[in-house]
């Protein structure tokens, strides 16, 4: 390992760990013999065997020395590529007070830059077409439009990743998208985050955290509390979702542990009412 590196990798007894989007730069560069020797010069580590290199590559690689490194909950993000700032927006025809594609320019106009098409119950062609629309809306404002659903879809959209739900296989997705798209999966519980983690996905949502009015009576309620521990056992990033309708209910999510918050109701009845999260999501990563 070289000079640069080893400074990635070995904070002495009470000095300040390196910090900054240029350790996140240089965490990514880190060739396999390297991040394979951080990993098992960390007395914590578990021994690796080599068939492990290429997860470790992409989670963790930043789980090992995401202490060290002293990374803000922003930095975790950004070594994950999340959008910045990591607040998604989940979208809801049906409760949007104007048309998708006029909503999205609303949205990212107002400093979103992390969308996804939800929808399912468009027939496929139509939902391509929405797609579509998004991804051009998204392109002045260099934000991301992801898909909710199948990796497929998501390809023809030109769309830079995909959502999955619990379940559903991540190592399929990745193969079709390829190493640079964005593939989160919905997780309610430990069980459901431990099987996400041993797949490729870059971050979870984790879900329902408070009572939602998009979906009354969903349960059971994960609390600031619930978000805290799955936080702490996730090896990517983390975001709440359910009943993120304002900026306290943010700020307790970003303070339990979460990576960044993901919304839908909210976004999609009063776009404006946005930034108040928005501000929240920024705050939090300093």
């Amino acid at each position: 390992m070289n000079k640069t590196d080893t400074t990635l990798v070995t904070v002495k007894s009470g000095e300040a760990p390196p910090r900054g989007d240029t350790d996140c730069a240089r965490l990514e560069a880190m060739t396999d013999e390297e991040i394979l020797a951080a990993a098992q010069d960390d007395p914590d580590a578990q021994p690796l065997a080599p068939e492990q290199l290429a997860r470790m590559r992409r989670v963790s690689r930043v789980k090992v020395l995401r202490q060290r490194l002293g990374m803000t909950r922003m930095e975790f993000a950004q070594a994950f590529q999340l959008p910045v700032p990591p607040l998604l927006v989940i979208t809801d025809r049906w409760q949007a007070a104007a048309p998708l594609p006029l909503l999205a320019e609303r949205l990212f106009a107002g400093g979103l830059r992390w969308l996804s098409l939800r929808d399912k119950d468009l027939p496929d062609p139509e939902r391509l077409a929405l797609a579509r629309d998004l991804v051009r809306a998204a392109r002045p404002w260099g934000a991301t439009v992801t898909l909710h659903g199948e990796p497929e879809l998501a390809l023809l959209a030109g769309a830079a990743g995909v959502h999955l739900p619990d379940g559903a296989d991540a190592g399929r997705a990745r193969a079709l998208l390829g190493d640079g798209a964005l593939i989160g999966q919905s997780v309610h519980g430990p069980e459901a985050l431990a099987r996400a983690a041993g797949q490729e996905v870059d971050y979870v949502t984790v879900s329902p955290v408070f009572a939602s009015a998009s979906k009354p009576g969903y349960g059971p309620l994960l609390g600031a509390e619930g978000v805290r521990r799955l936080a702490e056992a996730s090896p990517v990033p983390l975001l709440g979702l359910g009943g993120i309708e304002d900026a306290a209910a943010a700020g307790a999510c970003l303070g339990a542990g979460a990576a960044g918050v993901a919304v839908m109701g909210l976004a999609m009845r009063r776009p404006d009412a946005l930034a108040g999260l928005l501000d929240a999501v920024r705050a939090a990563a300093r």
